[in-house]
């Protein structure tokens, strides 16, 4: 029993919308824990965790980054050991459902190479992760109705302009 996730906590998001969920990866735990929020107190409920490797979850190998959409539809995680960006879907109550991973080099995805920081636009139609070792941004299309994402580019260090 009791709070689990949260071994090496490494970064922390609050769902923008209503403020109700506190989402925080742990990185030796390679986790994902959820909150609850109390409007009136602040006070928080631990509700679940997402591990890597277990129930189907993968890409939170690692864990460096986390990010909830704008619309608080969705929350992103950047797993540095995984080379990938995992996506969930947030419910109502805050409890978090498994949707995809990217992962560098599958499926023509680039720069998430030891990915380490996520980001979702204002407008929630993109999001972009930071790839430590490949010197790296790559950028994705949000779908609004899914969170899934789409793979647009990638920039590298020295690369282009």
């Amino acid at each position: 029993g009791g709070v689990e996730g949260l071994g090496g906590a490494r970064g922390v998001a609050v769902s923008p919308t209503d403020g109700a969920s506190v989402y925080v990866i742990g990185r030796d735990d390679d986790a994902l824990a959820a909150f609850t929020r109390s409007a009136a107190t602040g006070k928080l409920t631990y509700l679940e965790v997402h591990r890597n490797g277990v129930a189907g979850v993968e890409g939170l190998d690692g864990v460096r980054g986390v990010a909830v959409s704008p619309d608080g539809a969705s929350v992103y995680v950047a797993g540095l050991s995984d080379d990938a960006v995992a996506v969930f879907a947030r419910g109502g109550d805050g409890a978090l459902a498994y949707v995809e991973v990217h992962r560098d080099g599958v499926g023509g995805v680039e720069g998430l190479g030891g990915a380490c920081s996520v980001a979702v636009s204002p407008d929630g139609a993109n999001v972009y992760v930071a790839g430590l070792y490949g010197d790296a941004l790559a950028a994705f299309e949000r779908s609004a109705a899914t969170g899934e994402l789409t793979f647009l580019e990638a920039h590298r260090n020295n690369v282009g302009g």
